[in-house]
């Protein structure tokens, strides 16, 4: 039976539904190793489709003891999240390809004996692989309205940073967006927000 069966245009996982996403990709292939780190763009870092489909190698680069991706787009470099980096190297290393010295994409073809170089992967297969993880994860069905989408993954990634105590300016930086209005939108807690609480924090003396 599919969990989380009702429709919802605004899904966020529980911390159970991600554990069993990710435990959905097969590590012991190329393919399910690639997969993971496509999932984790989104779960870990908040990317979006586009941003997921177009990350290339020289985005990603080091500084001040730490890796930072440049997402086209946003207003800052981002910090790479530890358990994200690492299953990115983990792909890498698969494809031979050194994430400090090589450039070009980086979410390619998983066969290892591809003539030529290996197109990277676009926008339609990334949305169709985070369904059918979805779907094997028992999270929501392969197709139709209340398939598992892309945006779900970004939303949950960014919900979870405020559930542990993030502000929504440094969520909103982090995801790219430009309001604090939409940032709160987007991961369902517009409603929650009470104007008595804040009037009474008001003081001077």
């Amino acid at each position: 039976m599919i969990n989380g069966a009702v429709t919802s245009r605004k899904r966020i996982l529980t911390t159970e539904q991600v554990l069993q996403l990710r435990s959905a990709c097969n590590s012991t292939t190329p393919g399910g190793i690639r997969d993971l780190a496509i999932l984790d763009s989104m779960l870990y870092q908040g990317m979006r489709l586009k941003e997921v489909a177009n990350l290339r190698l020289e985005h990603i680069h080091f500084g001040a003891g730490q890796f930072f991706i440049d997402i086209k787009g946003r207003p800052i470099s981002v910090k790479a999240h530890d358990t994200w980096l690492q299953r990115l190297k983990d792909w890498l290393e698969q494809r031979g390809v050194s994430l400090e010295k090589d450039r070009g994409p980086i979410f390619v073809q998983s066969r290892k004996f591809v003539k030529g170089p290996r197109n990277p992967i676009g926008k339609r297969t990334i949305s169709y692989l985070v369904a059918r993880y979805g779907n094997l994860a028992g999270i929501a069905p392969l197709k139709g309205s209340n398939r598992l989408f892309p945006m779900d993954l970004r939303r949950t990634c960014a919900r979870n940073a405020y559930d542990r105590g993030a502000g929504l300016v440094s969520i909103t930086a982090f995801l790219g967006f430009n309001h604090l209005e939409s940032t709160a939108r987007f991961i369902n807690i517009l409603e929650l927000a009470d104007s008595e609480s804040a009037v009474d924090q008001i003081q001077y003396d």
